[in-house]
């Protein structure tokens, strides 16, 4: 009885290994930008003025704004590309990346909501990225050069 029981537990925490594997966001996928944008202070203040933070928070505007970005950027999120492609981690969800300003997103001062947000909604999709093909061809060499590649010229077929 017992060896079955230990069969178990080492099935359990294998499997459950497994799924604890590191793997980034978005791999095999691509990670578009869907929106880049700026808040004033004003639109800022509208935006997170409603979002209440937990008493054991230190900076409320801080804990207020990313909320508040974040809610803005999940609607981008869904449709990430057919479900069936290398089954991409988070495919169809999105990340917010704030990028100013610089109290906010490198100082740990006191963030206020009237200094604005700057932030982008960068979107994971399951198509692997799309490479350019551009069609080519050989521009035939000057008379007495043929054969010597440094005189070929090759030129963007239009």
């Amino acid at each position: 009885m017992k060896v079955n029981h230990f069969k178990k537990i080492i099935g359990l925490s294998v499997l459950i290994a497994t799924q604890a594997s590191a793997v980034p966001w978005c791999h095999k996928g691509t990670i578009v930008q869907v929106a880049n944008v700026n808040w004033s202070g004003a639109t800022t203040t509208a935006m997170a003025g409603g979002i209440t933070a937990p008493p054991s928070v230190a900076d409320e505007d801080r804990y207020q704004v990313f909320h508040a970005t974040n809610n803005y950027c999940q609607s981008y999120a869904g449709g990430g590309g057919p479900i069936w492609w290398n089954n991409v981690p988070g495919a169809g969800t999105v990340s917010t990346i704030h990028t100013a300003p610089y109290i906010l997103t490198n100082t740990v001062n006191d963030y206020d909501l009237s200094m604005g947000v700057s932030f982008q909604c960068k979107k994971c999709y399951a198509i692997p990225p799309l490479v350019a093909i551009k069609d080519f061809k050989h521009i035939a060499p000057l008379p007495g050069t043929e054969g010597k590649e440094e005189y070929e010229e090759v030129v963007r077929d239009r």
